[in-house]
């Protein structure tokens, strides 16, 4: 896979390969979270504030999305 602004690598966690996001920076939160559902439907989508607080725990079945006040995406989404 190629590297770029827009392409992140793919991850590798025991068996299950986990693909890149696409890259969701400036779309609303709901855009965002039903793009990563249609890929990843039985992934746990969180939406958060940035600078609010959560937990540090990693799960590979969860997906964070990090907005701003306007509930824009101001950072890529990863799973988390």
């Amino acid at each position: 896979m190629s590297s770029g602004p827009y392409q992140q690598e793919a991850v590798q966690f025991g068996d299950d390969e986990l693909q890149a996001l696409p890259y969701m920076i400036g779309m609303n939160a709901d855009q965002a979270r039903q793009r990563v559902l249609e890929i990843y439907p039985d992934v746990e989508v969180e939406v958060l504030n940035t600078g609010s607080a959560y937990t540090i725990d990693f799960r590979s079945n969860r997906v964070r999305i990090f907005v701003n006040d306007d509930e824009v995406v101001v950072k890529q989404p990863t799973f988390e």
